[in-house]
């Protein structure tokens, strides 16, 4: 009779339904405000070509047949032998080239890479 009478009984706890544990939130996008950004220190950049071309990822994109893979490879030259782009010094460093050209409907489409 007993056991009737907690599955008639929805408020107690055998009569409950399970429910799914939630997954944890994540945390919301913290912002801060200039002020604080200004006040903040950071490490003096490093770069690759000195002063046009701090370290990091960048995109070379131009009209066809201007000479970006040129420029590129001339970076690449410049990087690996610690020579000079144009007149600015490279820092030396291990070159990765890929040069991938695909074709579609709008017409040739380069995809460099560069890694140093």
């Amino acid at each position: 009779m007993e056991q009737n009478q907690k599955a008639m009984n929805p408020s107690s706890p055998a009569a409950a339904p399970s429910t799914p544990s939630k997954a944890p939130r994540k945390p919301k996008l913290q912002t801060i405000n200039g002020e604080t950004l200004m006040g903040m220190e950071f490490e003096p950049l490093q770069f690759t070509a000195e002063k046009i071309l701090p370290h990091g990822l960048f995109l070379l994109a131009g009209s066809p047949k201007i000479g970006k893979s040129w420029l590129a490879l001339d970076l690449c030259r410049a990087v690996s032998t610690g020579g000079e782009l144009w007149d600015f010094t490279a820092s030396t460093g291990d070159v990765l080239y890929f040069a991938l050209v695909s074709e579609d409907v709008s017409g040739p489409v380069d995809v460099l890479l560069l890694c140093a």
